[in-house]
């Protein structure tokens, strides 16, 4: 009886195992292949971080390009080793104070207290805030203020979620710089999409969330950090929902996200080995769980390693039970191998016949995910156009509306001049007045005064319009040779040249034109100036890139 209902049980499990493998299965596959493949995307990172710092030793002397350098090593380390991370905002904290760049400090500040956060040392990451000058905040640094808040108090809630007295007022906290966050935030950027998704997701509004977290999602790419976070709101937006079989797909897709990006901190892994226990998935659970653990160890993720050792010897024990269980099965198995034989030569036909099947299916849906893939791809370069073309359409119309309108208005003026200087003359000629007749018709004065106020009106327009440009143009420039307009002035000559520029005038002889100077006086301003810019060579771009209003 007990080899009969044996012969049954195996069948039964082989004809489970090749029915076709699902969608899960295949991701399943995937992460397990990726996992394997940890190694590969570890060495690719180290060999850009080795770039960077051969780079950052060439730099010694030059405290600009040494702060950007620091910041790149910092976001190749965030998230990959707390301490190297900390380290280089640590030397740009030491090189802002001895540069007396009070920016420079703010921006380190914030960045050095996103990592004590992300290492469980929340009262030094406020600490760390408290330093930061709000006054000299610009509008993307108030928005990683608010962020690095946000994210404090979130990992304070996970920290403390068995207190829901202090887990509740540390997301109370949270929601309220979050909401400072989606006030300032680009209403198209993936910042917006996903803050604004999870907000919605907290308070029940299901598909108000699932709208904006797949438009997160669209401006993200697979294998980055952001693909990986766009995935594991949506994972947690499908439990809410009771959706099983989409919460798992897609922590799954952050998970492998998460290891082709080398993020070491990071949730889904763990997320999934805990529901791959609860489907009866030991093996998988035990593998993941285990991987999670050393990503917390690597990362050195204090609030990590305690989530993750809560559910090891949970998993590890249920882990071990199963392997003993196995090894009974295989002993009464062993038993009834005799009996078995017919039915396995049997069985292996029929798995011959399964396999070809499979085999054939798993070929097809290959095919399809590779066109599925690149059609992503596709959509995803094709909004990044149309993104760029709306800036620009948008900027353009900017620009048009608001030099129409002073054109309009100049022009009147000028009508309005040239009408009050004819009946002036007119004047003197009747009265025969002709010596001043021709003294009025010498001077330049009308001409000067009626130059001013183009030069005016140009300034005024331009910088209502770019109202940035003048600091975003001297951050081009060295330190030592930035131009700042007088008092009595908006623009100096060499801005409103490069003015000209930013509006689409190249030619140095339409320029001297508008300005009413010689050719050789622009190009020289021109080739003056780009001799003083940070790269020379790229200048003229970067002005093209100082954006609008």
């Amino acid at each position: 009886m007990k080899c009969k209902r044996l012969i049954i049980y195996i069948l039964l499990t082989m004809f489970t195992t090749y029915s076709g493998a699902t969608n899960i299965d295949s991701l399943l596959k995937i992460l397990d292949k990726t996992i394997l493949e940890n190694e590969t995307y570890e060495i690719k990172k180290k060999s850009e971080i080795d770039t960077l710092i051969l780079a950052l030793k060439d730099a010694k002397g030059d405290d600009t390009l040494s702060f950007k350098l620091h910041n790149q090593l910092y976001e190749a380390y965030n998230s990959y080793i707390c301490d190297s991370a900390q380290h280089y905002i640590q030397l740009n904290i030491n090189l802002a104070q001895h540069a007396q760049r009070q920016d420079w400090l703010n921006a380190s500040y914030i960045q050095m207290a996103a990592i004590l956060a992300s290492s469980s040392l929340f009262q030094e990451a406020k600490e760390m805030m408290q330093r930061v000058d709000r006054t000299y905040l610009t509008k993307e640094l108030w928005i990683e203020y608010y962020s690095v808040y946000e994210t404090i108090y979130l990992y304070q809630a996970e920290y403390t979620i068995d207190d829901l007295e202090y887990s509740s007022a540390y997301i109370k906290k949270r929601e309220l710089y979050r909401d400072s966050v989606l006030n300032l935030a680009d209403k198209n950027s993936f910042l917006y999409f996903s803050s604004k998704g999870s907000q919605y997701l907290d308070s029940g509004y299901i598909e108000e969330a699932k709208i904006l977290l797949f438009k997160a999602l669209e401006t993200s790419k697979p294998g980055t950090r952001g693909y990986a976070i766009a995935t594991a709101i949506l994972a947690a937006m499908y439990d809410k929902e009771g959706d099983v079989q989409k919460n798992q797909e897609y922590l799954i897709r952050s998970a492998i996200s998460d290891i082709q990006a080398v993020v070491k901190e990071n949730n889904s892994i763990r997320t999934l080995a805990s529901l791959m226990f609860e489907q009866g998935e030991i093996d998988r659970a035990n593998r993941y769980v285990k991987e999670s653990m050393q990503n917390a160890n690597t990362f050195n993720a204090r609030l990590r390693n305690l989530q993750t050792s809560k559910m090891l010897p949970i998993i590890d024990n249920a882990y071990n039970t199963q392997l003993k269980e196995q090894q009974q099965k295989l002993k009464r198995l062993l038993i009834c191998a005799v009996s078995l034989s017919i039915g396995l030569i049997i069985a292996i036909i029929l798995v011959i016949i399964q396999l070809r099947k499979l085999a054939a299916a798993r070929r097809a849906l290959q095919i399809a995910n590779d066109d599925l893939t690149n059609l992503i791809s596709e959509l995803n370069t094709k909004n990044q156009l149309i993104h760029q073309k709306n800036s620009e359409l948008t900027e353009a119309n900017s620009i048009k509306e608001e030099y129409i309108g002073r054109f309009l208005s100049q022009c009147s003026a000028y009508i309005d001049t040239l009408d009050n200087f004819r009946r002036s003359l007119n004047k003197l000629l009747t009265n025969n007045k002709t010596d001043e007749l021709r003294k009025r018709l010498n001077s330049k004065q009308i001409v000067d005064e009626q130059a001013d106020a183009f030069y005016q009106n140009f300034d005024s327009a331009f910088l209502k319009i770019y109202p940035n440009f003048v600091s975003e143009f001297n951050a081009l420039l060295l330190p030592e040779h930035q131009i700042l307009p007088k008092h009595s002035e908006m623009l100096t000559t060499e801005l409103r040249i490069f003015a000209l520029i930013r509006l689409g005038f190249t030619d140095s002889g339409k320029i001297a034109a508008m300005l009413r100077y010689s050719i050789t006086t622009i190009y020289t301003y021109r080739s003056k100036t780009k001799a003083r810019a940070i790269s020379p060579t790229s200048f003229e771009e970067e002005i093209m890139q100082i954006a609008a209003l």
